[in-house]
């Protein structure tokens, strides 16, 4: 599977798009009749999981990919449970588990970074860039 990474989901977004969530280092998966996958879905609010603000991670193969911080892991829908990512490594596709690292390290870089490691302030998102600025010190 071929991916091409990207920061802004592009408008106008349509049909169902991959979403890597996470909670403590652990992957939302779902099982169907198909087997164990990665959910898919038009909006991830359909599930119903109080979750972090998503970030866009890129195109896999035609579909756009998510990356999404759960805040609990309480309340799974039927069918969802939380899976070790190590462990995903021998169950899925390469480029899919590649994609999920992706998504990993971007959840982690966005909660370690939430302030200023100068002054302390909140940080902002950049507006053209995955990055942080600070509103207070301008780093």
């Amino acid at each position: 599977m071929e991916f091409s990474p990207g920061v802004f989901a592009p408008e106008n977004l349509e049909g169902e798009h991959v979403w890597f969530a996470f909670y403590r280092g652990k992957l939302l998966m779902m099982q169907d009749q198909h087997g164990m996958m990665v959910p898919q879905l038009a909006r991830f609010d359909m599930l119903g999981l109080d979750h972090h603000e998503p970030h866009y991670l890129g195109d896999m193969a035609g579909t756009h990919c998510f990356a999404v911080s759960l805040k609990s892991e309480d309340n799974l829908p039927p069918g969802f449970f939380m899976h070790d990512l190590r462990r995903l490594a021998i169950e899925v596709d390469p480029a899919l588990f590649m994609v999920a690292g992706r998504a990993r390290q971007i959840i982690e870089w966005d909660y370690n970074h939430q302030y200023c490691g100068c002054c302390g302030s909140k940080t902002e998102h950049h507006d053209k860039d995955r990055a942080k600025l600070c509103p207070q010190c301008g780093h």
